[in-house]
């Protein structure tokens, strides 16, 4: 039986080669124009909600043209309470 790419038969009878061809594709190292981007460290702080922290951080507005400007981004934090509890990234 044949499965249309995306559908979720296709998806979850090779969600493994999928999961592979989309790391393989990755770039290997960080363009040097991205590399601000990517070191930068969030100065994260009380943001008035209880439990969350907040941060901004500058993203270029084109990945493909780094160097042409980028925009701040306001992010947000809920610490875990354990490390049984972690969540994400």
């Amino acid at each position: 039986a044949s499965t249309s790419a995306g559908s979720p038969a296709a998806e979850s009878a090779g969600s493994t080669e999928a999961a592979t061809a989309t790391l393989a594709a990755l770039p290997q190292a960080t363009p040097s124009a991205l590399a601000p981007y990517y070191e930068q460290k969030l100065a994260w702080r009380d943001c008035g909600v209880p439990g969350f922290q907040c941060a901004t951080m500058k993203a270029p507005l084109d990945y493909a043209k780094p160097t042409e400007g980028d925009v701040r981004l306001a992010v947000a934090r809920k610490k875990a309470t354990g490390p049984g509890k972690r969540l994400g990234s």
